[in-house]
Parts: C-alpha cells; structure tokens; sequence
C-alpha cells in the first residue's frame, strides 16, 4: 500500500506539474499581439477610425493609436533631423474623429530657419513610430509589434508613391527599426461623393479587409503563409484598396502584387498663372483614373498594384526596404582625381 501511494503521490505531482506548463504555455500564447495603429492623414482622419474601429473584432491583439496631431501627408520616410534631438509634443487625449476613442497625437519643435523662432508643426508618421517604440514599449518587445498605417485617404501604388506616402515610409520606417510586422494600406477615392476621401463609408470595406489580415496573421492561419514569410524576410505589405462607393464598380478579390515603374497617368500638370517670365504650376492627381484606367488600363498588368486596383482588385505588395546591391570590388582610380594625395 505504502508504495501504491508513493507512486500516486509521484503521479499526481508530474500530473500537476505538466497542468501547470500546459497552462503556462496557454497563458504565453494568450498574450495579446500589440498593434500600433498610425497614419500620415492626422489622427482624426476617418481612414484612421475605420481601420481602428474593425480592429475591435479582431481577437488576440491589443490596439494602440499613435498618429500626427494633423495632416502630415508626402513626407515619406522623413523625421525630425534636429540634433540632438527634437522636442515632441504628446497630447494622450486626442480623440479620434468620432469623437470617442483616444490616442496619441503627437507634433514637435520646427526651427525656422530664416528666423530665431520655432513653430509647432504635425510629427511625420516616421515620428510617430520612433517615439512610440522609445516611450510605450520596451525594446525587447519591438520584434512582437504589429504596425498598421492608414488608411490613407488616396491611393499609395507606383514607384513613386511609395517612396513618397508617408502612410508606407510609417510601416517602412517600423520595419527598419526592428519592428516585426507592418502593414501600410491606403484608399483609392472615389470620384462620385461630393466630399472625396471624407465619407467615412469609403474606407469601411479597406477596415475590414485590414482586420481579416491582421486575425489571420495573428492567428498564423495558412491563407497568409506566403505573406507572413515575406515579413519574416524583412518586407512589409504595402495594400491599395480600389474606390468601392458610388459609381465604383464591386470589389473583385485580392491579390500579390508589385509595384508599376510609371505613375505619370495618375498625375496631372496644370499651369495656373503666368506673371512676366514666372509660370506657375500645380501637380495634382487625375481624378478620373482613380476609378478606371479606360483604354490604358489593358496596357497594364494584373500582376502590378495599378493594373490589379484598375479591375477592381485589392493590391497587396510586399515591399523590402532593407536589400542594396552586394559590396565588393574598387572604385576606378580616375574618380579621385585631386581626391587623395
């Protein structure tokens, strides 16, 4: 008898101690993914709220809102260059634009440098993600983070939009500083609302879309396989959402793009005024290929991120910020000439 319950005390104890790794392991698997949620539109921008507000179906990830106290579009990748280092301004109860639901907004010092004055301007998204990562989370947490930019109120495709949004250098940026995950999306206008880009039913369906993305990936379901590799590997996904209100055709489905070399079809040059020998001149976008290429849209591929939004697909292109060509090898002498002694 003594040594039948020897060996259920024994049982019992190794039945207890396996419970309590189980339940360990479950609790470590249970930790909420941390997703920074950020844009370049300003934290009041609608696209920044429909994304926000499909993230709260979204179950295993806990949501935090750091974005430009106002509009900050076009600045790319850039940050505050001050040395040593600028002077960032936090307000923790900024609402999003319902009113609601807070976040971060942050703005920093600008040196005007015709003047010894400084103004308060809207942090880039670039910022935005720095400060985040040096004040809210440790650094041992970076690789875990999942960052989300946008929507953005326009399209991001092409070469060089997506060297100039700083919707995508907000997601490029949080790669390049160790984060492990990034997502920038943006929201094709639609031509038919009288307020473009302002409706906040335009960027539902990109919210939704956004929020299947994220519970896959957190998830680690197989129908994002080859995009999560693609992260593993150092990229970030850059996603385009077609016009899907109005007179915009239904969306048609999804698909991996890469990014198409010429933009010039989306961009227009109107000269405005002209005073003596100065000319000026504005740039802006062709509204009307925002919705439909028409005749061009066949001389461009559903495998590149305009051809796929043009037929009312949703682009998805990973982008990888981080290669360059491989060293090696010498410069010709010739190139420094009264260079070197």
């Amino acid at each position: 008898m003594p040594n039948t319950i020897s060996r259920l005390l024994r049982f019992t104890s190794f039945a207890a101690a396996s419970l309590a790794l189980v339940l360990c392991a479950g609790a470590a698997h249970a930790q909420p993914v941390e997703v920074l949620l950020t844009n370049d539109d300003g934290v009041d921008a609608p696209g920044l709220q429909a994304v926000f507000d499909a993230l709260q179906s979204v179950s295993g990830i806990n949501v935090t809102v750091v974005a430009p106290a106002g509009n900050a579009s076009g600045t790319g990748y850039g940050f505050d260059t001050t040395f040593p280092g600028g002077v960032f301004h936090v307000d923790s109860a900024t609402l999003l634009s319902d009113g609601v639901n807070t976040g971060y907004g942050i703005s920093r010092e600008d040196e005007d440098l015709t003047e010894t004055t400084t103004q308060e301007v809207s942090a880039s998204p670039a910022d935005c993600i720095r400060w985040a990562l040096d004040q809210l989370y440790p650094p041992e947490e970076h690789g875990a983070i999942l960052v989300v930019s946008g929507s953005n109120r326009g399209q991001n495709y092409g070469k060089l939009g997506t060297l100039a949004s700083g919707t995508v250098g907000g997601a490029g940026t949080a790669r390049q500083l160790g984060v492990g995950r990034a997502i920038a999306v943006s929201q094709g206008l639609s031509i038919s609302s009288s307020l473009i880009g302002v409706n906040p039913a335009e960027y539902t369906a990109g919210g939704q879309f956004i929020a299947n993305l994220v519970q896959a990936i957190v998830n680690g379901d197989k129908s994002v396989k080859k995009l999560d590799k693609a992260m593993e590997n150092g990229a970030f996904l850059n996603v385009n959402i077609p016009p899907n209100i109005g007179n915009a055709p239904p969306l048609v489905g999804a698909l991996v793009t890469k990014a198409l070399a010429d933009r010039a079809i989306v961009t227009t040059y109107t000269e405005s005024t002209t005073v003596d020998t100065t000319t000026d001149y504005t740039i802006d976008f062709d509204l009307s290929s925002l919705e439909t290429l028409g005749p061009d849209a066949e001389a461009y591929s559903i495998k590149t991120d305009v051809g796929a939004v043009a037929r009312s697909y949703i682009s998805v292109q990973p982008i990888f910020v981080a290669r360059s060509a491989k060293g090696g090898g010498k410069i010709d002498e010739s190139l420094l000439t009264n260079v070197t002694p």
